[in-house]
């Protein structure tokens, strides 16, 4: 499947020469980017994704302060680690069907997730 913006390939299979994919645009425009910006943007990533994993550093002030029994803090647990395996699925649309696609499963997780 061919990107939008992106230009079909010759009839060899080779791709032309002025073809550009959406993902290039971007790692184009990300790389344009100073170094001083991008480090802490990578450093919020990496604290954001790795508090899954110091859960167990604190889930007991957790319990305590949000006054959470020991069934509903492992559905709490149990949420996160399903968000960090599914996180790949809005990447995998992206790359089939288009940032739209990739959007809407977004809203509708939230929609759901917000619902209750």
């Amino acid at each position: 499947m061919v990107h939008r913006g992106a230009k079909a390939a010759d009839a060899d299979g080779a791709g032309s020469s002025g073809a550009v994919l959406a993902s290039d645009a971007a790692a184009a425009n990300l790389a344009r980017l100073p170094r001083a910006v991008l480090l802490p943007l990578g450093v919020w990533m990496a604290l954001c994704g790795g508090t899954l994993y110091a859960f167990s550093a604190f889930e007991v002030e957790l319990m305590s302060r949000c006054h959470l029994s020991v069934r509903k803090l492992d559905a709490v647990y149990a949420a996160g680690q399903i968000g960090v395996g599914l996180g790949i699925v809005p990447g995998l649309l992206y790359d089939r069907f288009g940032a739209m696609a990739g959007c809407t499963y977004a809203l509708v997780l939230m929609f759901a997730g917000n619902a209750g």
